[in-house]
């Protein structure tokens, strides 16, 4: 009997739904992009990315913010994340074309801060659709509630407050990522077109030319 729940048990088991993965290539996928030296993690960009969002969402709450009309958001939204799938399928062609297959090994090691810049944009991308999915579940929560909280409901009217709140978290947060991979995607362009492959000695950091965020 011990042996057919163990054999049942790990049939049940899956990682299908598991978002460790990807969070794991969001968060170590922030860093400063050197063609020749350790990359180390982007701590600035971190706090960047999660502190101002949850600052805005304590603003929110302490000062009683509420939606009162969120179906225009929630079309928003349904479009953005739709978008952002369509992105993350341009990301892959652009990184699929600087696969290192068959590539001089200088030319491989030039065009690594370009590739690790599209996996970093790319796992942002998809991260970033989950959120505006999460972002338009709490605004459909929202837009259910409003009447409630018309009639004085005092429990709706908080939880509008904590779902308000949630959604300015989130939309900061999202600002603050598209701004994050149109700067990657910028550099990586910049990159890929700086000019001819360095030799192998050279040891110059060329994961900028124009100054931008990969030249950390």
């Amino acid at each position: 009997m011990r042996e057919w729940i163990l054999k049942v048990g790990a049939g049940l088991r899956t990682d299908r739904f598991s978002l460790a993965p990807l969070w794991s290539a969001v968060a170590d996928g922030v860093r400063h992009r050197r063609v020749h030296e350790d990359e180390p993690r982007d701590y600035g960009a971190l706090l960047i990315l999660f502190v101002p969002p949850t600052l805005l969402g304590l603003l929110s709450l302490g000062l009683g913010w509420q939606i009162r009309a969120a179906d225009s958001l929630i079309a928003g939204l349904s479009l953005l994340a739709a978008a952002l799938l369509a992105v993350f399928v341009q990301l892959s062609t652009w990184r699929q074309r600087l696969s290192p297959g068959g590539k001089p090994e200088a030319v491989v090691s030039y065009e690594g801060p370009q590739r690790r810049a599209i996996d970093e944009a790319a796992a942002q991308t998809l991260w970033a659709s989950l959120i505006t999915v999460l972002t338009a579940l709490c605004l459909v929560v929202i837009a259910n509630t409003v009447s409630i909280d018309r009639a004085g409901d005092a429990v709706a009217s908080w939880a509008q407050r904590g779902l308000t709140a949630a959604v300015v978290a989130l939309g900061a947060y999202l600002v603050l990522t598209f701004l994050l991979i149109v700067n990657l995607l910028w550099d990586a362009y910049e990159n890929a077109r700086s000019g001819p492959v360095p030799a192998q000695g050279d040891t110059q950091d060329r994961s900028t030319p124009s100054g931008g965020p990969l030249h950390r």
